[in-house]
């Protein structure tokens, strides 16, 4: 007997091992299917816990056990593929869409909403009528959904303007700014995906940082009445639809999601400002921002529904089209209301924030360094730092600390204007100037948009090193 022949025989049997463990393996997967339709809700959770852990990859054990699966198995198992953001059922989810039991197309729904968007490649051309319509208005749902989750976390960081639209651009052009315009307008079609986009962000939970900040609360406390708050903003009263709906509700449980759909329909704005198609969304903004002036809120309502808002984003989206006349209006308006506090007796010993002059510089510089005049905004800075430390010297003690804060946040923003042009040896001593000045948010220096270049400079990580708390320092490097 040659030396091949028992190989061959010890080859076979360890291949017919393996086939009779894999076999073994089927049956007890498709026992945990069977499960699925237990009569209990424990042992049917247990069984997606099972299949959602099981070992290796059973997409193929998945799609053929959809095929032969009842109703209640099946929505257990879109359930056990979420958990292992497996995206083997999504042609079996894109048909049991229209399904008419509840249980299967809402599972469905829940599986194809949870996976990430390249893994939602579905063929059409194999869906029957009533199935496409079902896809169509799913998919809708899913880009409106998705709108929302971009602009809360947006809303959530509102200095961060860099890059925070860029997972909205690789959509379709046209289909993504005409969803931003409904929001804009608070189409009623955004009732649902807004809503849904808001839940997931709250489950999601907030660093512990940024727990207390009025925009988490705000958030928080929202949830309840976001439905109405987008119908107040669409039809532009309080319907008795939407008091039926209140009726179980605080009012201050309205007013915070009055606040919270307002500011992200500014934020929809903000998106609008990198549209590709400027021409054609340029006059809608302006018609927009017509209808947003003759807006007048009841008077219980106008510290929710602040028609300001909305009209600044605009004009400052308007500029970045190279439209200024509206924007222009506003900072001369500033401008005006900052030379008559100046030439108004003297109160050097006012807080800082009652201070009509100091405020009014710091917007117009916000203003011009929002709408890409980053040259103008680091000029108004520069200006406001020289009249502030200027006013130092006249002050008491008391008013001294508030001028200090302002110059601090002043030199913070005159970095982030100079980072903005490249002025990177500029923007690093301007930073060091806040920091001797008292700022000391740290942490915001490694999420600000407006300090990306300067953020990846050696000369930046070596100072950071020095100043900074050890464990943002490990965050600095655990961005880069």
């Amino acid at each position: 007997m040659s030396y091949f022949y028992p190989q061959l025989l010890t080859l076979l049997a360890s291949v017919a091992m393996f086939a009779s463990f894999l076999a073994a393996q089927d049956r007890e997967l498709m026992r945990e299917v069977d499960r699925l339709a237990a009569p209990t809700a424990t042992e049917r959770a247990e069984a997606i816990d099972r299949i959602a852990n099981w070992e290796g990859d059973i997409a193929g054990d998945l799609r053929v056990a959809f095929k032969f699966a009842g109703n209640m198995e099946r929505a257990g198992l879109f359930h056990a593929a979420v958990a292992r953001a497996d995206a083997a059922l999504v042609q079996h989810a894109a048909v049991a869409l229209s399904d008419s039991d509840a249980r299967v197309s809402e599972s469905a729904r829940h599986y194809l909403l949870a996976l990430p968007l390249d893994d939602v490649a579905v063929d059409t051309a194999e869906l029957d009528t009533e199935q496409q319509d079902a896809w169509h208005s799913f998919v809708t749902f899913r880009l409106r959904r998705d709108i929302g989750r971009v602009l809360v976390e947006a809303y959530l960081k509102p200095g961060k303007f860099f890059g925070q639209f860029d997972e909205l651009r690789r959509r379709d052009p046209g289909s993504l700014d005409r969803e931003l315009l409904g929001l804009l307008h608070a189409d009623e079609h955004f009732r649902e995906p807004l809503l849904a986009a808001v839940q997931e962000r709250l489950l999601h939970g907030i660093e512990p940082s940024r727990m207390f900040s009025a925009q988490w609360r705000l958030l928080t406390e929202s949830e309840p009445a976001l439905r109405s708050a987008v119908s107040f903003f669409h039809s532009g009263t309080v319907t008795d639809e939407i008091s039926r709906e209140l009726g179980r509700l605080s009012s201050s449980r309205f007013h915070a999601a009055l606040s919270v759909v307002n500011d992200l329909r500014a934020t929809a704005v903000r998106a609008l400002g990198q549209s590709e198609s400027q021409s054609s969304v340029a006059p809608l903004l302006i018609a927009a921002h017509r209808k947003a002036s003759q807006f007048e809120p009841a008077p219980a309502l106008r510290n929710a529904v602040n028609p300001e808002v909305i009209k600044t984003e605009l004009e400052i989206t308007l500029a970045r089209f190279g439209l200024h006349e509206l924007l222009n209006a506003r900072i001369e308006a500033l401008r005006l209301h900052a030379q008559k506090a100046q030439a108004a007796p003297a109160n050097v010993n006012a807080r800082t924030a009652t201070r009509a002059d100091l405020m009014a510089q710091n917007e117009i510089a916000q203003l011009l360094l929002r709408s890409g005049d980053a040259a103008g905004a680091e000029r108004e800075w520069q200006s406001a730092i020289e009249g502030a430390i200027a006013q130092i010297r006249e002050t008491n003690s008391r008013s001294r600390n508030a001028l200090v804060s302002y110059v601090a946040t002043a030199y913070y923003n005159l970095a982030c204007a100079q980072d903005l042009q490249l002025k990177l040896s500029r923007s690093l001593e301007s930073l060091k100037a806040a920091v001797e000045h008292g700022y000391r948010d740290y942490a915001w220096m490694l999420e600000d948009g407006d300090l990306a270049h300067l953020r990846r400079s050696p000369e930046f990580i070596a100072w950071f090193e020095d100043v900074a708390p050890p464990a943002l320092v490990d965050r600095l490097h655990g961005a880069e």
